[in-house]
């Protein structure tokens, strides 16, 4: 039996998510030395949803490897632990939630402003605080913001089309 989509799974968490998607290495604690590959669903500050082909008990702790997160050009190695496994049997593949554990505050401060960056309402009140008079978004290119009559990117990473499109 097929598990439910992860945008129709209840929302649980304690800080907002972000439906974003980026590619991802994890290696599990059972198995340190061999890295697996994933892509993200959605992100908060406190935890993560990706898809992978590997299956991942609860309770399994991870180290996450993130290339960059948007706005963000540094690695990053996360530590978490599995919360939720659902499979996906239709597409073979399992979608694994899991809570941050020990961020240190740098960590927890690039993935709330990649967050806030990828996020509509954030890229609204970031626009705000800049005191820009326009906010303009358009798929697979960064946002832009009018300040004093001048375009001014907003952030150097593009949009990607499915959260314009909404997707």
């Amino acid at each position: 039996m097929a598990s439910p989509s992860p945008s129709v799974i209840p929302n649980r968490r304690t800080a907002p998510r972000v439906r974003l998607r980026f590619p991802l290495r994890f290696c599990c604690q059972h198995r340190p030395d061999v890295l697996f590959s994933g892509v993200t669903e959605n992100i908060s500050a406190s935890g993560i949803l990706f898809a992978t082909e590997e299956r991942v008990d609860v309770a399994t702790s991870l180290k996450l490897f993130i290339d960059a997160l948007p706005g963000d050009r540094q690695a990053r190695q996360l530590s978490a632990v599995v919360i939720r496994t659902e499979i996906d049997e239709a597409r073979h593949r399992y979608y694994i939630g899991a809570k941050f554990t020990h961020l240190s505050d740098a960590d927890r401060q690039q993935i709330q402003a990649a967050l806030q960056a990828t996020d509509i309402m954030g890229l609204l009140r970031l626009a705000g605080k800049k005191e820009a008079s326009d906010l303009h978004l358009a798929a697979n290119h960064p946002p832009l913001v009018r300040i004093a009559g001048q375009l001014m990117p907003l952030r150097r990473t593009p949009l990607s089309g499915g959260p314009i499109c909404g997707t």
